[in-house]
């Protein structure tokens, strides 16, 4: 009964301050990217550095307040072995599916295996040496197609979308396309901007938008690297995903360049 009071009056004080649930999602992009140098040493940074975040938040809430997510999610790609679909589903919390004495016990355990599953993951992922041997990962049919599914209840949570990829949608000819005018499921289209007037070619140029809620989201993209060599690449490449995720109503969007530092910044 004491503690059935003390929870009960600890949910009526705290929960003002946070009455929306946090969902921290993810997304990897396992594509030739991963052969850079210290790529996946510097994504598995980037991923505790959020789950950092994440804890913390957990933390303020005594744990049995918090209903949030953790998970890191994978871009379908078919040159991914099957083994990184079943490690991923250990790289994944819901709080909200564990019972109040146990949610302690989880996230401490979550975050002492948390590096080595990601190391695991990298490991899985690898290939060849060759670029050859990767399909490219297509994060629009994700985003659109299982993505949508997956993502929280915008009307109980408020997610935080953290893409880590090169900045470029350019998976296998084979695949469906789709394009409406000028917008694109892909990034093919960039060969055709590469002007010194590329800013007014992406006010009519761009991602096509996905069918999907992403009006209480906040997204962060990081390690952008362009692959060809022209000035404004990085440029372009950020200012695709701003007009891209902003079509597409999220709350704010965050883009950042592969740098000599790993730098996580909050996007809350």
């Amino acid at each position: 009964m004491k503690n059935l009071i003390i929870t009960t009056i600890l949910t009526f004080v705290f929960t003002s301050a946070y009455c929306q649930n946090r969902s921290y999602d993810i997304v990897v992009n396992l594509d030739d990217r991963i052969l850079n140098d210290n790529q996946a040493e510097r994504d598995i940074e980037l991923i505790k550095d959020a789950f950092r975040e994440w804890e913390a938040n957990v933390k303020k809430q005594f744990y049995i307040l918090s209903n949030d997510c953790f998970r890191v999610l994978v871009t379908d790609q078919k040159s991914t072995p099957a083994s990184v679909g079943n490690l991923v589903s250990e790289l994944q919390i819901d709080l909200r599916k564990i019972g109040n004495p146990q949610k302690r016990i989880a996230v401490d355990r979550f975050a002492l295996e948390l590096e080595n599953r990601l190391n695991e993951l990298y490991k899985l992922a690898y290939v060849s040496d060759f670029k050859s041997d990767y399909s490219g990962a297509n994060i629009w049919k994700y985003l659109n197609s299982m993505y949508s599914d997956e993502i929280k209840n915008s009307n109980e949570y408020h997610t935080h979308l953290i893409i880590l990829t090169d900045g470029y949608i350019d998976f296998e000819g084979k695949q469906l396309s789709y394009n409406k005018g000028k917008k694109y499921s892909n990034t093919f289209f960039l060969s055709e901007i590469r002007t010194l007037n590329w800013k007014n070619e992406l006010s009519t140029t761009g991602l096509l938008p996905c069918v999907i809620d992403l009006s209480n989201t906040t997204v962060s993209i990081y390690e952008i690297t362009p692959k060809v060599d022209f000035p404004f690449e990085l440029q372009i490449l950020k200012s695709l995903y701003d007009d891209w995720f902003e079509s597409m109503d999220v709350r704010k969007v965050i883009t950042r360049g592969r740098t000599n530092n790993v730098s996580y910044v909050s996007n809350l």
